[in-house]
C-alpha cells in the first residue's frame, strides 16, 4: 500500500515546444522535460496560448494529487513505458538474446533524456544503460503547418537485441471523442468508417506488404460529429509502404494516445551490437476545420517536396478506363498516339 503523499510528482522544467511552418494553421508539440526520465509530451494539437499544458493530458473529471498519480499516470511519455508505469501498451516491445536464451531486458527504463532544438527539429536523447539500448526521439516542423515524428533505436548492449514493436505514441487532444478512418475494396477505395472513442485499445493492421484499397492510409480523432468543413481534429498518417499498424488507445483514466509504427513480422528486426533501427516517419497535423484543414495541411507538404511537378502538371494518360483487363500492343499503341496528339507527354 502506499501512503498519501509518499510519491513525489517531479515538477517539470521549462517547456519545450515545435510548431510545423507556414499553413493556414500549425500544429504544436510541446515537451515537459523530466529529471527522472523521458520527457513528457504535454500537448500534440493546434498551437496553445498561456495554457497549462501538463493538465491537458487528464482528464479534468480526475482529481489529481500526489498520492493518487501513480494510479493514474502521468502525462504521456515520449516513449511510454511498462517500468515508468504506463498501463498501456509500450511504445517498444522487444528483448535481447542472451547467453541464458531470450527474454531479458524486455522493460526499457530510459532517461533522463536531453532535448535539443536547432532550427525547425527538435531531437531527444536517452539511454538505459541497464538494458544496453539507446533511444533517439526526432520531431521536425514541415511546410503545411503539420510536424513529423519519429524514434531510432540502437543495441549497445552485448548479445542481438529482437524489436517486435517501435510506434510513434501522441495524446488525443482533450474533446476528441471519435475515430474515423478509411477502408475498401476494387470500385470502392477510401471508404470512410467511424467508431465512438473508448476504454481499450482500437487497431488497423495491415499486412498485405504494400499499400492496397484497404488501408487506412490516414487515421483521425476528433469532436465528436467533425465533417469536412468543421469540428477539431488531429490526423496521423505513417510514410510507410509495407505493413504497418495503427491504434487508439484510451485507459481506464481517460487519458488517450494514438500510434503508429510499422508491423514487424516476428524474428524480422533483429539488431547486432552497434545497429541502430530508423523507424518511419510519422506525420501529424491538427486542424479547427475538420478534414478540409487537414487536406490543406497535406497538399501544402506534398506541393512543397522536390520530387512534385512544378506548374504547369504534366499531362498523363492512364488506359484502364479505356481497356480494363483487354490489353494488347495494338491496342494501347493507339491510344497513345490519340494521347498524344491531345499533348499528353
Amino acid at each position: 500500500m502506499i501512503e498519501p503523499g509518499r510519491v513525489a510528482v517531479p515538477a517539470p522544467t521549462a517547456p519545450v515546444s515545435l510548431s510545423g511552418l507556414g499553413g493556414t494553421e500549425t500544429t504544436t508539440m510541446v515537451l515537459l522535460p523530466r529529471a527522472d526520465g523521458l520527457p513528457d509530451i504535454g500537448w500534440v494539437g493546434l498551437s496553445l496560448a498561456a495554457t497549462d499544458v501538463r493538465s491537458l493530458t487528464i482528464p479534468a473529471s480526475v482529481e489529481t494529487t500526489a498520492w493518487n498519480s501513480w494510479l493514474i499516470g502521468s502525462p504521456v511519455s515520449v516513449l511510454p513505458e511498462h517500468a515508468r508505469g504506463y498501463l498501456g501498451r509500450p511504445a517498444l516491445l522487444g528483448h535481447r538474446v542472451g547467453p541464458e536464451g531470450p527474454g531479458s531486458d524486455w522493460s526499457t527504463a530510459f532517461g533522463p533524456g536531453s532535448v535539443g532544438c536547432a532550427g525547425d527539429s527538435l531531437v531527444v536523447e536517452a539511454t538505459d544503460k541497464a538494458a544496453g539500448l539507446a533511444l533517439r526521439f526526432e520531431a521536425e516542423a514541415v511546410p503545411g503547418g503539420g510536424l513529423r515524428l519519429r524514434h531510432l533505436l540502437t543495441n549497445t548492449g552485448a548479445g542481438p537485441y529482437v524489436v517486435d514493436a517501435l510506434d510513434v505514441v501522441i495524446p488525443v487532444p482533450t474533446g476528441a471523442g471519435e475515430i474515423l478512418d478509411f477502408t475498401g475494396r476494387w470500385a470502392r477505395e477510401r471508404q470512410p468508417q467511424r467508431r465512438t472513442l473508448a476504454d481499450g485499445q482500437w487497431v488497423r493492421e495491415h499486412r498485405r506488404g504494400m499499400r492496397s484499397l484497404d488501408g487506412t492510409g490516414l487515421l483521425v480523432v476528433g469532436t465528436p460529429g467533425f465533417g469536412y468543413g468543421d469540428g477539431e481534429v488531429l490526423g496521423v498518417h505513417l510514410a510507410w509502404s509495407g505493413n504497418h499498424r495503427y491504434a487508439v488507445e484510451q485507459l481506464s483514466s481517460g487519458v488517450a494516445v494514438v500510434r503508429a509504427g510499422e508491423m514487424l513480422h516476428p524474428g524480422e528486426l533483429v539488431l547486432a551490437e552497434g545497429e541502430t533501427y530508423t523507424m518511419p516517419w510519422v506525420h501529424v497535423a491538427a486542424s479547427a476545420r475538420g478534414l478540409d484543414g487537414l487536406a490543406d495541411a497535406t497538399h501544402q507538404y506534398v506541393r512543397s517536396l522536390a520530387a512534385h511537378p512544378s506548374p504547369p502538371a504534366p499531362v498523363m494518360f492512364n488506359a484502364w478506363e479505356a481497356v480494363y483487363l483487354d490489353q494488347d500492343l495494338d491496342t494501347l499503341t493507339a491510344l497513345v498516339d490519340i494521347a498524344a496528339r491531345l499533348g499528353a507527354e
